[in-house]
């Protein structure tokens, strides 16, 4: 007999032989193919108790291939079954061998979820009917070896089998598998080129360094292997437990891995919203029964939109949950309505996915959550933490920073101030997404990682598949158990999100601090993507302002929330930033445009039912005056912030020049522009002062668009190093008002590709800025579109409009954290000046938001027609290179304004006020002479009045929602009509600490958000 031997590295091997041995243990064949029952597919999701029995037909030969992508259909299975399940002398599996992913029912209750992480599910012993519901759907993208695609027939169906499980080889294996992970990697951080564990024949090398725990952790499972052989799979499992035993560790000092588990769900993505409501239905079931089995399991979840969803389709689901969630073990946590994007949306519009949220938080879980849990957004504006701060919620977690591409973010656990000094909590990986599966490896950089663990003790780790749903695994919950007291590695250990910050809370002043927004470099091409789409949710906003102005101004009282959650829906991260698939979008366009016209409709409705006066009335839906254009008198009128009146008792402007327009010039009193022949602008002069450009601007160029990975999602920086300026020749179109009070210049050209573009100038008597318009036609795949504004105008930063206030970013590059922001997000307003700040140019956008400043050139991305996502993200893009597959090829009206600015501008001229001003048409009704009581605001010009919202008091009252966009510090005043008195409040309309002088005037913060309750003064 040979002594044992000393070669660790011929050890290995042995272990990965010894997993496959056991692995082949597990189960045991049982039954099977079951005879199955299946309904017809139906493109819409129907509920249970909506589907008859005598729609189900017996499926007859195998396989079977049913319905349409992201179609449903249900499945009987038969009473032998549920039988089986309770005689089978052991716990028995279904095997549901179908392409798509599934949701088992018991007794008309769902069970638990089918899918490429799941596919395997434990029946039940107390069922005595079975059914599945089945979406034709299949993702798990992540899922390693998991096949994405469903064939063009649709789902594959190969038949229902059941098998019995070896748990305690089950377990055995887990452990094996689990050490031998450790070792591997253990290994592999002194020898980067080791062969793996289970590595093929040839020379293994010496392992020379590692750590002594490691080599008798090998010796100590090599020994274990013995008992294998000789003894079976019960010793062996003894043996690993008194190898756990033996390696248990009780150092205080070690970090705690604070596992929480995780499902992250796209409600849209590879699917449509039907999609991901089965998808939430199915992981919600998967994780009742991974509680029922693990009682130190935790899970968190966040969306209400979700929980509603979840709610309508099985309420029954819906109340399980509840139970969790008194239990302590499931976690509604997120602030937030959905995971939005948090830069497309206007201010108000992502305040309304806070308020939304947290109301359904209150109603979900009795209070409102105090973590916002986004983690997957293409960037966080830092306007973030104000609104935040005033709907409650004080905490902050994210992953995505990790996929910066040029600079590693510096902090792991800091203090995130918003640019006013706001300051929240925050926790983000750097070394961990939301899919962790309890490797070794994954639990070993995020401690390694965890830049605050000398004053911190915990790293937050989200558990289970993502993106698709489906959540952790009971071979996680396994691997959790085993790593709780291993040595060698942090305390590995299930909990809540709510406590990991508490703890944190404890530490907060030792803490670093961040000040402005958390940027993302990557995923730049989101601000362009589906241009349709960010246009058809602008003009969403845009009327569901002016509806809730109407209302104020009425004394209505609040709009149909149910429509603003679809709005909110549409902030989702990958609905707006144009990352999912062509059929989210053919749903998503019309609705967001239905919902423009119902808002529009209805504020005109509401106005309209104030009397039955017959003069032609218009109103003012903005927080600032406006002038419009009286057809009747030929005069330019002024109309009062949130008030209607017919046109004739309004007061005109005086005096009011005429617009003079040629083929190669446009002015009025204040705006002088010239053209050359290609229809660039020569130049510009706003108020006699002239723009300095440093060469034609307005010049349309088009550059190659082949981004390297993620085509929905990413501009590559080498794209815009090869510009090819649009100099095709061009046909000119001059048009007049007979009376002077408009004009516009066109020009209308081919591209040398097939695309035309039409370049429309235009002026009204009164504007201060040149007004352009595109009406284009595209063809052009895989192209970006952008019009160059080469300015003089050099300063170290750009200033880019954000959802509240405005972000600064360097535009003369000097480190590599610069020169990685070549494609930015902008809130619909771009700002360039000179150091001293004494005045600038602008760009003003309807509906746009990417854009390049570089040096004083403003670079506006207009389109992109990047592949669309697909379902199958692996299928090659020859594949699918119809031009169904681009997005934006088709009709496109673009809107933007240029003009010169500084800090003593007017508030009507602030780019701010003028990218809502411009774009916002009054609306006409027949009715009363209405007024929401505001005259106008003293002081501050860079102070945006940028919303008016009924507030939830009802009784006439209305809020005020302003932000202060430029950094400066200084007094405003409400300019109220007799009986309106207004008081500060916060988001939830409570009040809020506001500082008022002796004179009544409020002192106003840099970047402050700040609210005003306005109402009737109360009768004496």
């Amino acid at each position: 007999m040979l002594p044992k031997t000393y070669l660790t590295q011929i050890l290995l091997p042995r272990l990965a032989e010894a997993r496959t041995r056991l692995e082949k243990q597990i189960w045991a064949a049982h039954g099977g193919p079951y005879e199955v029952w299946i309904t017809q597919p139906t493109r819409e999701h129907r509920r249970l108790p909506e589907v008859r029995q005598a729609e189900f037909q017996v499926v007859e030969r195998l396989p079977h291939t049913w319905g349409e992508r992201h179609d449903q259909c249900w499945w009987q299975l038969p009473q032998s079954l549920a039988e089986d399940a309770r005689t089978a002398g052991g716990t028995l599996y279904l095997d549901w061998r179908d392409d798509g992913e599934a949701t088992l029912y018991a007794d008309g209750i769902p069970w638990h979820g089918i899918d490429p992480g799941h596919p395997l599910v434990r029946l039940p012993t107390t069922a005595t009917d079975l059914k599945i519901e089945s979406a034709c759907i299949r993702s798990g993208v992540w899922v390693p070896g998991n096949r994405t695609t469903l064939k063009d027939s649709g789902s594959e169906f190969k038949g229902a089998y059941t098998f019995l499980r070896n748990d305690a080889a089950w377990r055995c294996w887990i452990a094996l598998d689990l050490f031998a992970e450790y070792i591997d990697h253990e290994i592999r951080k002194q020898y980067s080129e080791h062969p793996a564990t289970g590595g093929s024949a040839g020379y293994r090398p010496t392992i020379e360094r590692i750590p002594p725990l490691v080599r008798r952790l090998a010796r100590s499972l090599d020994d274990a292997v013995d008992v294998l052989d000789t003894a079976g799979i019960e010793a062996l499992e003894t043996a690993l437990q008194q190898v756990m035993a033996t390696f248990s560790s009780t150092d205080p000092h070690r970090l705690r891995c604070v596992l929480t588990g995780h499902a992250h769900l796209d409600l849209v993505w590879l699917w449509p919203e039907r999609v991901g409501e089965f998808k939430a239905v199915h992981t919600f079931s998967t994780i009742n029964r991974l509680m029922e089995q693990y009682p130190e399991f935790t899970f968190g979840y966040s969306q209400p939109a979700s929980y509603e969803a979840v709610a309508r389709r099985t309420p029954e689901l819906l109340e399980e949950v509840k139970g969790h969630i008194a239990e302590g073990r499931w976690e509604a946590e997120g602030a937030s309505y959905v995971e939005s994007d948090t830069q497309l949306a206007c201010g108000e519009s992502l305040v309304r996915s806070f308020l939304i949220g947290q109301k359904g938080f209150e109603e979900l879980i009795g209070n409102p959550s105090t973590t916002l849990w986004l983690p997957d957004v293409f960037g966080y504006s830092g306007c973030l933490p104000q609104i935040m701060s005033q709907t409650g919620v004080t905490r902050f977690f994210t992953t995505k920073l990790t996929w910066c591409s040029v600079s590693r973010f510096p902090h792991s656990s800091f203090r995130w101030l918003a640019p006013d000094g706001t300051e929240v909590l925050v926790h983000v990986t750097q070394a961990y997404g939301y899919i962790g599966q309890v490797k070794p490896k994954e639990i070993d950089d995020g401690q390694l990682h965890y830049q605050q663990s000398d004053v911190h003790d915990a790293y937050l780790a989200p558990t289970g598949w993502g993106d698709g749903g489906g959540g952790p695994t009971d071979i996680v919950c396994e691997r959790a158990r085993i790593l709780r007291d291993f040595a060698g590695t942090p305390k590995v250990e299930w909990g809540r999100i709510d406590d990991f910050f508490a703890g944190l809370e404890k530490v907060r002043e030792k803490l670093p601090s961040f000040q402005g927004e958390l940027y993302l470099e990557y995923h730049r091409g989101v601000q362009t993507t589906h241009g349709d789409l960010k246009h058809a949710f602008r003009c969403a906003e845009r009327g569901m302002q002016v509806w809730e102005a109407a209302h104020c101004a009425c004394a209505q009282g609040p709009v149909d929330e149910a429509v603003w959650k679809r709005v909110v829906l549409a902030q989702f991260h990958d609905y707006i930033p144009g990352s999912s698939i062509k059929e989210v979008y053919e749903e998503g366009v019309p609705e967001l445009a239905a919902i423009a016209s119902k808002a529009e409709e209805s504020a005109a409705a509401a106005l309209s039912a104030t009397g039955q006066q017959q003069k032609e009335a218009v109103f003012n839906p903005l927080a600032v005056a406006i002038t419009v254009f009286d057809s009747q008198s030929g005069c330019w009128c002024r109309l009062p912030p949130l008030t209607g009146s017919a046109l004739e008792d309004l007061e005109p402007v005086q005096p009011v020049g005429t617009v003079s327009v040629s083929e190669t010039t446009l002015s009025n009193d204040r705006v002088e522009a010239t053209f050359d022949d290609l229809g660039r602008i020569l130049s510009l002069k706003i108020d006699r002062q002239a723009v300095p450009f440093t060469a034609p601007a307005a010049e349309l160029v088009v550059y190659p668009d082949f981004p390297h990975a993620y085509d929905a999602w990413d501009i590559d920086r080498s794209s815009l190093s090869l510009p090819d300026p649009v100099l095709t020749p061009v046909d000119v179109n001059v048009t007049a008002a007979a009376d002077g009070h408009c004009g516009s210049v066109s020009f209308a050209r081919k591209t040398a590709t097939g695309s035309s573009i039409t370049t429309r100038y235009l002026l009204n008597a009164t504007d201060s800025v040149l007004r352009i318009e595109y009406d284009v036609d595209w063809q052009d795949p895989q192209t970006l579109l952008k019009v160059l504004f080469p300015t003089d105008y050099r300063g170290r930063h750009a200033r880019y409009g954000a959802p509240f206030g405005s972000s600064l970013r360097v535009q003369q590059p000097a480190r590599p954290d610069d020169e990685a922001q070549f494609e930015n997000p902008f809130s619909r307003w771009i700002e360039v000046s000179d150091d001293a700040g004494n005045g600038g140019f602008f760009v003003v956008s309807e509906s746009k938001y990417g854009a390049t400043v570089f040096r004083g050139n403003i670079q506006v991305s207009l389109l992109r027609s990047a592949f669309v996502s697909h379902p199958d993200l692996a299928k090659p893009a020859e594949m699918i290179r119809e031009k169904s597959r681009y997005s934006d090829i088709g009709r496109h009206q673009i809107r933007l304004a240029i003009g010169r600015t500084g800090p003593c501008s007017p508030r009507e001229e602030q780019a701010a006020v003028l990218a809502d001003s411009l774009f916002t048409v009054p609306v006409s009704y027949q009715g009363n002479a209405v007024s929401a009581g505001l005259l106008g605001i003293e002081g501050l010009p860079t102070l945006h009045p940028c919303w008016a919202k009924p507030a939830e008091m009802g009784n006439g009252a209305w809020i005020l929602r302003c932000h202060e966009t430029h950094g400066a510090r200084g007094k405003i005043k409400l300019n109220l009509r007799d009986g309106y008195v207004a008081t500060a409040v916060d988001l939830m309309e409570k009040p809020a600490d506001l500082q008022v002088d002796e004179d009544g005037a409020c002192l106003v913060r840099p970047y402050a958000l700040v609210s005003f309750l306005i109402q009737p003064a109360p009768s004496r």
